[in-house]
């Protein structure tokens, strides 16, 4: 009976730190960066556990909230507006913002990068409407645009540089 009520009145939390591993079978990892990730299930699988994504999959297969607090569907499915969580901060305290977004697609976008996402963003305008908010405007109605915000987001390089330097 004492073990049942010290569990009943027991709560797990999360703990920073430790150790996580990871056993993989197949090719050896050669991006570890979401924009280029998609060739391999090596890469694929490492970048879903490193990167968080603006939305991402529940145990069922549907569409979750991950980076992004809510977002709105308007202009007949031409426009998405992304409002970001205010809580969440890269490894080096600097929060996530409507940048790091905007970098992350304008980046997977970019020709020079070739990163076989860019089909995905084809025809797909990506804007900072303030801080927290990030607005995609679609030339043409895509139903499932909201698969490509699982899409894992990396820091825009100025938080890398300052990270670099403070280390």
């Amino acid at each position: 009976m004492a073990v049942r009520s010290y569990f009943n009145r027991t709560q797990k939390i999360a703990d920073f730190g430790g150790n996580y591993q990871e056993g993989i079978i197949g090719q050896q990892p050669r991006f570890l960066n979401p924009i280029l990730a998609q060739t391999n299930d090596t890469d694929r699988d490492l970048v879903r556990i490193i990167f968080s994504s603006l939305l991402k999959y529940d145990d069922q297969g549907n569409l979750v909230s991950d980076l992004a607090e809510s977002y709105e569907i308007k202009d007949n499915g031409l426009a998405y507006e992304f409002f970001l969580r205010k809580d969440v901060k890269w490894h080096e305290k600097e929060p996530l913002t409507a940048d790091d977004v905007v970098f992350t697609v304008k980046t997977i976008q970019n020709p020079e990068y070739k990163s076989p996402l860019k089909i995905n963003w084809s025809g797909v305008e990506v804007e900072k409407v303030d801080d927290y908010t990030v607005r995609f405007t679609l030339k043409n109605t895509f139903a499932p645009f909201l698969h490509n915000m699982t899409v894992g987001i990396l820091p825009f390089p100025l938080k890398i540089f300052l990270w670099l330097n403070i280390t």
